[in-house]
């Protein structure tokens, strides 16, 4: 089951694939749920930690895109317009900032 917080999260992410876009959703879930556990640990069975290392293969997921996105969201929590000042952070440990 998906959290909400990671679908409002990710909800402007464009890694110009749209099922790229729901699998960021899917991995930030997974980890952001359960982040003191390895990747496997958290994605719960094996196609869902293969999909998860695929993600993360993928060219089309870099870091500029993933930070674009959260530099996106900070500018907005700053304007007011936004209540989740930390939401960002996850996307940038999903990359291993």
């Amino acid at each position: 089951m998906l959290a909400p917080w990671a679908s409002q999260e990710m909800a402007s992410v464009d890694l110009g694939d749209e099922r790229l876009d729901a699998r960021a959703v899917t991995v930030l879930s997974a980890l952001g749920s359960r982040p003191t556990v390895s990747i496997p640990a958290a994605c719960g069975g094996r196609a869902e930690m293969q999909a998860a290392y695929r993600f993360f293969d993928n060219d089309k997921v870099t870091f500029d895109k993933v930070l674009q996105h959260h530099r996106n969201r900070r500018d907005t929590a700053r304007a007011g317009n936004e209540g989740r000042r930390h939401a960002g952070w996850l996307a940038l440990w999903l990359l291993g900032a």
